[in-house]
């Protein structure tokens, strides 16, 4: 998460863009026999951590927002260990709904810097549905930390 790139593979950037209070930047590999994956930054300016995780892990919210989330479960909350799960079905154009029961895990570390990791489960409350395509290998981790009059919040998967 703190952008060390595997060498030998090739990252290209899928986007980089700026305004005066966020910038943006993405970036892909493809490796042989291997998931794809993604590497991207967001620096926001005006904004606690503590804004930006309470944001980022409200799933609920994240409907009202987000034009691919069709819905989400919260399936379940262990108090003890922190972990969670859920069940997201979300809509991208001209693909079959896919459907993600996703097991997560929040905490805090030093300086108010935030880590999540976010990876793939099954879950009685969860059977498969033949309408969606279940996502069979999900892996996602994000940190959000403060910077110099920054917030930057690092998402890989």
């Amino acid at each position: 998460m703190d952008e060390k790139l595997d060498e030998g593979e090739k990252w290209e950037t899928v986007i980089d863009k700026k305004t005066n209070s966020l910038s943006y930047k993405a970036k892909c590999c493809r490796p042989k026999n291997k998931p794809l994956k993604y590497l991207s930054t967001t620096v926001f300016e005006g904004c606690s951590p503590e804004l930006l995780r309470d944001f980022y892990m409200d799933n609920n919210y994240r409907k009202q927002w987000d034009k691919t989330v069709i819905d989400h479960v919260q399936l379940q909350m262990n108090t003890t260990n922190g972990i969670e799960i859920g069940c997201t079905i979300k809509k991208f154009p001209l693909l079959t709904p896919r459907e993600y029961v996703l097991a997560w895990r929040l905490w805090e570390g030093k300086d108010r810097t935030f880590y999540c990791f976010i990876k793939e489960c099954e879950h009685p409350s969860a059977p498969r549905r033949k309408k969606y395509v279940r996502v069979g290998y999900f892996r996602s981790g994000w940190q959000i930390r403060k910077g110099k009059c920054l917030i930057y919040l690092s998402n890989s998967n």
